[in-house]
């Protein structure tokens, strides 16, 4: 599996231009395909030819490896936030976090924390893809260890009651979050 993002004529174009991002953002981190190979061989196990590939733009890694690369170069990491639009997304985010009970509120979205599961061959990935920003946005609180309430995202969003438990019922049937607790006292964290 590798990085398309058209299946038409275009890809091809999109993927080298992929490859040349990538290796323009390796070549303003490291000096030389040496140095970015030590990087790379430590933090994600590549060989030799692969890390030059990338560096000289030759080739685009897999979506696993791309994931992989992305956790471990922060710029990678913001190239890729850039192009799926989370910057603005946080910025939206942000402007609709208008919950005036201070115990409510909800902190602000920190999308360089937004966390990407790749343990499972691509398998969390696929589930990531189903998700809509919302549902990212909870996933992303719980894993950072708010306790995450339905009445706080239905208030964060101004959301229904029923949308809100739907949105939630599909992380936790993707086995992302689980219930804790019941009734009022009930919220849901990561699993």
């Amino acid at each position: 599996m590798s990085l398309n993002i058209h299946n038409s004529s275009e890809s091809v174009k999109n993927q080298s231009e992929i490859s040349l991002e990538i290796a323009s953002l390796l070549q303003d981190k490291f000096e030389t395909v040496d140095d970015c190979h030590v990087f790379l061989k430590q933090a994600m196990q590549v060989e030799f030819y692969t890390s030059q590939n990338w560096y000289k733009g030759l080739r685009t890694p897999s979506l696993k490896n791309f994931l992989l690369l992305a956790q471990h170069v922060p710029e990678v990491m913001n190239w890729l936030l850039d192009k799926a639009g989370y910057f603005e997304l946080s910025g939206l985010l942000n402007k609709q976090s208008n919950i005036p009970n201070s115990e409510d509120q909800i902190p602000q979205f920190d999308h360089n924390r937004l966390i990407f599961e790749t343990n499972n061959s691509g398998n969390s990935f696929i589930k990531f893809q189903k998700l809509n920003m919302r549902q990212l946005w909870f996933y992303n609180m719980a894993q950072q260890g708010h306790k995450m309430r339905p009445e706080r995202f239905q208030k964060y969003f101004n959301i229904s009651r029923a949308t809100a438990y739907r949105e939630i019922n599909m992380l936790v049937s993707f086995d992302l979050i689980l219930q804790v607790g019941k009734g009022h006292y009930k919220y849901y964290a990561p699993l």
